[in-house]
C-alpha cells in the first residue's frame, strides 16, 4: 500500500514518517511532500491508498486538498493531522469524507486505532474492487494467510475458514 504525507513543515513530515510503524500496517511506499499542489499531482497520476495531510498550509489548506481530490473522484482515504484541536476543522474534515483526525505530535495510543481502521478499510477496498488481488488471495496460500492474519490479527484469527469462489461474466 502507498501513503502520501503532506505538510508544509519539513520537521513535521519527518516526525510523521518516523512516528508510525508503516510496514506493520502494510504500507511499503511512503511519499512525503511539502506542497499541496504537488500532492494533488500525485493523486491525479498514481494510485495512492491514504493521505495524511496537515490542515493549515500556505496556498492550499488540507481541507481544500480533500475537496479537490473529491471533485476529481480520487479513491483515497484521508487522515487529517493538525496541531490545532479545533472542532470546526475536524467537523469539516469529516464532512468532506476524511477517515479520521489526529493531533500533532502523533501519540502512539491515538494513532494505533486510526492505523488499524485505515489498513482494514484499504484492504477491504482492494478485495472488493481489484479482481486480480482477490484472485491472488485464492491462488497463493501464503498471501491469503498473510491477508487473513492482517485482517484478524494474531489473537482473534479463526481456526477454520471456508472460502467460496464465485465467478460471473
Amino acid at each position: 500500500m502507498r501513503v502520501l504525507l503532506v505538510d508544509d513543515e519539513e520537521l513535521a513530515l519527518v516526525a510523521l514518517k518516523h512516528s508510525v510503524q508503516w510496514k506493520q500496517y502494510g504500507f511499503t511506499d511512503i511519499i512525503s511532500v511539502k506542497d499541496p499542489l504537488q500532492a494533488l499531482d500525485y493523486l491525479k497520476n498514481i494510485r495512492i491508498d491514504a493521505v495524511f495531510v496537515d490542515i493549515r498550509m500556505p496556498g492550499m489548506s488540507g481541507l481544500e486538498l480533500i475537496s479537490r481530490a473529491n471533485s476529481l473522484h480520487v479513491d483515497v482515504y484521508f487522515v487529517i493531522v493538525s496541531g490545532y484541536s479545533d472542532f470546526t476543522y475536524a467537523k469539516e474534515a469529516l464532512r468532506l469524507g476524511a477517515l479520521d483526525y489526529c493531533l500533532k505530535p502523533i501519540d502512539p495510543e491515538e494513532i494505533t486505532p486510526i492505523m488499524e481502521k485505515l489498513s482494514d478499510c484499504i484492504r477491504r477496498r482492494h478485495l472488493a474492487l481489484d479482481p486480480d488481488y482477490a484472485s491472488s488471495l485464492l491462488t497463493d496460500l501464503t498471501q491469503c494467510e498473510n491477508y487473513l492474519r492482517d485482517l484478524y490479527g494474531q489473537q482473534t484469527m479463526p481456526k477454520a475458514l471456508t472460502l467460496v469462489q464465485l465467478r460471473s461474466e
